[in-house]
Parts: structure tokens; C-alpha cells; sequence
């Protein structure tokens, strides 16, 4: 499985907010974003290609790991209960792979799941301590 990229990141540790533009890979698998805090929130919305059930999606760090808010183009809600979003507090022993571009290689952040991603698709991802 490929991992996905990275670029335009803007990352403030000390302030607790991470931005990037993320482009999935052709055969997407999990990956993680490590940027040196666990963040309380991310949200993801597709900024480019046709709008599918992951046009929009969000996770909280309250959720049960690997959860998360996916909103369709139509507005319509999900809660998938597998391969959404994982936070990471650095203490994971075996996190998913770091994406291309992620601003560390190991240590807090959050694992992207195959749920909340679609192959090929580019998407604004934003992460809030």
C-alpha cells in the first residue's frame, strides 16, 4: 500500500495547529501524520475531483479510535466504526506509516484510516490541540 503527500504544510506545535493539503495515494492505505502534539480535532474536506461519501469528514480524539464524521456532498451523515481516524499520543509501538511530507517520523499525531480517504483524491486536512 502507497501513502499519502503532504504539501503546503504549516505547522505550529506550540500553538496546536497543523494545515496541509493531503493527495491520496492510488491505492490508499492508513498513514500517519506525526506533528508533534495529539490533536483534539481534525477535519478533512476534498478540495479537488468529484465529491463522494468522503467529501467532508471529522474526528475528535474523544471518539473511540479508528471512528469518525463522514459528511457526503448531499449533506448526508455517517459514523464508520473502522478505519477513520486514530490519534496518537507517541506512545503507539507500531503506528501506521508516516505520510510523504508529515513534519516528524514518529512521536503525537494522528493515523488517516482507509474510511475516511479516497484513492487519488486531494483534500484540505486540518489538525486543532
Amino acid at each position: 500500500m502507497a501513502v499519502s503527500v503532504l504539501t503546503n504544510v504549516k505547522n505550529d506545535p506550540i500553538q496546536g495547529i497543523m494545515t496541509a493539503t493531503l493527495t491520496a495515494a492510488s491505492s490508499e492505505g492508513a498513514s500517519s501524520i506525526f506533528c508533534g502534539f495529539k490533536p483534539r480535532l481534525v477535519r478533512m474536506t476534498q478540495t479537488a475531483g468529484t465529491p463522494d461519501a468522503t467529501s467532508r469528514s471529522m474526528g475528535v480524539s474523544t471518539m473511540t479510535a479508528a471512528y469518525a464524521v463522514l459528511i457526503a456532498a448531499a449533506g448526508d451523515l455517517t459514523i464508520p466504526t473502522s478505519n477513520g481516524y486514530t490519534f496518537l499520543d507517541g506512545t503507539e509501538v507500531a503506528p501506521a506509516t508516516a505520510m510523504t511530507g508529515s513534519p516528524l517520523s514518529a512521536g503525537p499525531g494522528v493515523t488517516v484510516g482507509t474510511g475516511v480517504i479516497a484513492n487519488s483524491i486531494e483534500y484540505f486536512i486540518e489538525l486543532y490541540r
